[in-house]
């Protein structure tokens, strides 16, 4: 697995974060795999450029299936390589939803095309300030209904720096960089995540959507520090996340030990 790219700085880092994953995931009964070179998934992403690698990759069933990982390809200017980074979670569809992609404006760098025949539908509010809405023209209706006011500050609230690309049978919330996985913030997100993806699929059946829990102050602080910019100082973590059940409580020990 020599081409899996990651964002830790050396052999010894990635290492100790491979044994927390891989204990992290066996003690919440995931799977984890080290790594998977050229992946075939449903989103557009997996599509595009060369040197494509899954690395991290953890898969689960609770609170719904549900996988993610962080992820690496090459994109070309010329005979220039352009390396990229991307971290996932894609969830299962418990019932139908529109095809559909809604591209961030926030993250610096440029989002990959949407599928064709999907075009750029106009969404009015302060959602259309943050974020572009594709889908086909049978499906702009549909889409417009799904995107209610909760729904959209629903997304607004915990994927305000992500790309979301709904396919046939699975949501795909792409961040365009990677994230600290072993962090228990990601794995709060994730339980975040799965929370709108339930709002979402209600609001699709016409059922009326509670309170988004995921708004909450402190959980935006913790997922807004996931995508801050890695600090000066370089910090080793030691020991492992104990048992973490999504959506429920959450538990999680983490000793850090700054050494530069």
């Amino acid at each position: 697995m020599a081409r899996i790219r990651s964002h830790l700085r050396g052999p010894r880092e990635r290492e100790a974060e491979e044994y927390r994953l891989a204990r992290f995931a066996e003690a919440n009964g995931f799977t984890y795999t080290t790594g998977q070179l050229d992946p075939e998934r449903s989103a557009v992403l997996f599509g595009v450029g060369t040197s494509r690698v899954v690395s991290d990759l953890i898969e689960g069933v609770t609170p719904r299936p549900f996988e993610t990982a962080n992820y690496s390809f090459d994109t070309w200017v010329g005979r220039v390589r352009m390396p990229r980074a991307a971290n996932y979670v894609s969830f299962e569809l418990w019932g139908g939803l529109p095809a559909m992609t809604i591209v961030a404006k926030a993250p610096p760098a440029a989002a990959w095309e949407p599928p064709a025949p999907q075009e750029r539908i106009r969404i009015e509010g302060d959602f259309a300030s943050r974020f572009e809405v594709f889908t086909a023209r049978a499906t702009e209706e549909a889409v417009r209904h799904l995107l209610s006011p909760e729904a959209q500050a629903a997304i607004t609230a915990v994927a305000a720096q992500c790309d979301i690309e709904v396919t046939a049978d699975r949501v795909f919330v792409i961040a365009r960089r990677q994230l600290p996985m072993a962090e228990p913030a990601y794995w709060e997100r994730i339980a975040d995540l799965a929370s709108l993806m339930t709002l979402l699929e209600a609001r699709g059946r016409g059922d009326r959507t509670a309170a988004f829990e995921g708004a909450d102050l402190g959980r935006r602080t913790r997922r807004e520090a996931l995508f801050a910019a890695p600090r000066v100082a370089r910090a080793a973590v030691v020991g492992c996340l104990l048992p973490l059940a999504i959506g429920l409580a959450a538990a999680a020990v983490l000793t850090r030990i700054v050494v530069g």
